[in-house]
């Protein structure tokens, strides 16, 4: 009965979820139970009555310092055990999240023990707690929180008797802001007709088919395509079609929201239509036999001589001439550059240089099509143009862009994190998506040089949970001004009045969202996307 972890605690909630379609009922945790379970068999549950419901807050502390006091003091590995996703990362983050209760990261890794079932059961149809109960050759009652928890609890003890190894928990984070789906039977219809297909989103730009495959290890990939824009570059998203709807649904509790490298990835019903529409939209030849290189996240402070200088450490052979530093509207470097290498030998050496480091940066290299370069070297010739016309805003702006905030931060965690700098007056703006749902990028205004450096500094340090990436911007790019984005960039509206406190929402194309009126100003809504607040 060996295992990597030697203590599991067996959870689930009773919540009026489950039927709460419309998202403004306000989502309400009735009954928390919990039983512990080691090698030596199952201990007895513990049922608590949550009521009225702003007790949650209580018995999330009681439960945290009963894991603190059993587990993390004596030093004992444990893992929580639940079914499937979405009692951790739908349930009760969505319960919490109401309330206004920050989970520990003591709820942040489970096993799902439907899953480890099918480990020691591969090819058994385990579509449900009741069904895996029938596998393993347990009768039990899977109607309520308590038969649940005793029915995973019976599971638990057969695959420890049996021998299983409980290795590589699911992980989420707690901090983020998770829309997990219901389990079938539990309020959630799975669409017809999606052909066992799937979307992801959140894609790491550098990820291929192969990684994507990897992601669905365990289930039947029969098709995965990458989505590219009209000149190559990499959307973000992906698309796979599993062997049928059911192991499709199955990926969507299991694996939405786990991490591909350092990226959580959303899954979506699709169809069979939309995968191939993505097939077809791909210019994956061009690109393929394309000899332009893209590089993304050189230091800023790169000059052409140092990208010569890498690859001719690296015995990769690039024509000099053809390096090009992109350069934002505000004249500053973006972190990209684009190269020509003489020959596909050349071209195959150098994506094998993945993450390779170029001064204190690890730089991501993938293949560009010339079409793309070309419309960067004609945004170039834009920029410089339009340089003269800008008030002077690339040489006096005091501008950073944070990236990778937890959903949950606020104006105060950001002025938190840069205490004994000089924030500007109303100088921190979070940004939305269109659907007033935070980003997880922000915008904060200083009001020296001095106090920007002081800021980069703090590149790659913890808010929460999460490392922060800090960049150098303008004032310029806070405000959406750059005149042909890119596909896929999204914008943000120009100041119409400045920002004052209260909080601007998502507003959609059309118009401004009116925010708190308090302290004599407005956030505005954002066009076409993202909308920012004042502070």
């Amino acid at each position: 009965m060996a295992s990597a972890y030697t203590s599991f605690v067996v959870v689930d909630f009773v919540s009026n979820i489950a039927n709460a379609v419309d998202e403004s009922e306000s989502p309400v945790i009735t009954e928390m139970v919990t039983q512990q379970v080691d090698e030596s068999g199952a201990y007895q549950e513990f049922t608590v009555q949550i009521q009225p419901p702003s007790n949650l807050a209580e018995a999330i502390r009681d439960f945290e310092s009963f894991i603190f006091r059993t587990f993390t003091q004596q030093g004992t590995r444990w893992a929580l055990v639940t079914n499937g996703a979405w009692p951790l990362a739908g349930c009760l983050k969505r319960c919490c999240s109401a309330l206004g209760v920050n989970l520990s990261g003591s709820w942040s890794k489970y096993f799902d023990i439907r899953r480890e079932a099918r480990k020691l059961h591969p090819g058994a149809s385990i579509s449900d707690l009741s069904a895996c109960c029938g596998v393993m050759g347990i009768q039990a009652s899977c109607s309520s929180g308590s038969g649940n928890v005793k029915a995973m609890a019976s599971i638990l003890t057969a695959l420890l008797n049996a021998g299983h190894q409980f290795t590589g928990p699911m992980t989420w984070d707690p901090d983020e802001d998770f829309r997990v789906a219901a389990p079938k039977g539990d309020g959630m219809e799975w669409p017809s007709g999606t052909g066992g297909c799937l979307r992801l989103r959140g894609v790491p730009w550098t990820a291929d088919e192969t990684e994507i495959t990897q992601f669905f290890q365990g289930y039947a990939v029969e098709d995965v395509v990458v989505a590219y824009d009209p000149i190559g570059k990499h959307k973000g998203e992906a698309y796979a079609r599993l062997s049928s709807d059911e192991e499709a649904h199955r990926a969507v509790q299991e694996r939405n929201k786990q991490k591909m490298g350092t990226r959580y990835i959303e899954l979506f019903p699709s169809s069979v239509k939309e995968l191939e529409e993505a097939r077809a939209a791909n210019p994956g030849d061009e690109v393929n036999a394309s000899l332009v290189l893209r590089l993304r996240g050189i230091p800023f402070s790169v000059t052409d001589e140092d990208i010569v200088t890498f690859f001719n450490t690296h015995h990769v052979g690039i024509i000099e001439s053809s390096v090009h530093i992109q350069m934002g509207y505000d004249g500053r470097p973006t972190g990209c550059a684009f190269v020509r290498v003489i020959s596909e030998e050349d071209a195959v050496k150098a994506l094998a240089l993945k993450k390779a480091y170029m001064g204190p940066r690890y730089v991501e290299i993938y293949r560009a099509s010339e079409q793309e370069l070309s419309q960067v070297l004609h945004e170039g010739t834009l920029a410089h143009a339009r340089q003269p016309t800008m008030q002077g805003t690339a040489g006096t702006d005091h501008v950073v862009k944070l990236r990778g905030l937890p959903f949950a931060a606020t104006e105060l965690d950001i002025a938190n994190f840069f205490v004994g700098l000089n924030i500007a007056v109303q100088g921190i703006h979070l940004v939305y998506n269109s659907d007033s749902r935070p980003s997880g990028e922000a915008f904060v205004e200083f009001q020296t040089s001095a106090d920007v450096n002081g800021a980069l500094q703090k590149n790659r340090q913890r808010l929460g949970h999460r490392y922060l990436e800090v960049f150098r911007s303008s004032r310029l790019e806070m405000q959406g001004g750059a005149a042909t984005p890119l596909a896929g960039t999204h914008r943000m509206s120009p100041y119409a009045t400045p920002l004052g406190k209260g909080r601007g929402g998502g507003g959609r194309l059309g118009g401004p969202s009116m925010g708190g009126r308090a302290a004599g100003g407005m956030g505005y809504g954002g066009f076409g996307g993202y909308g920012m607040r004042g502070y």
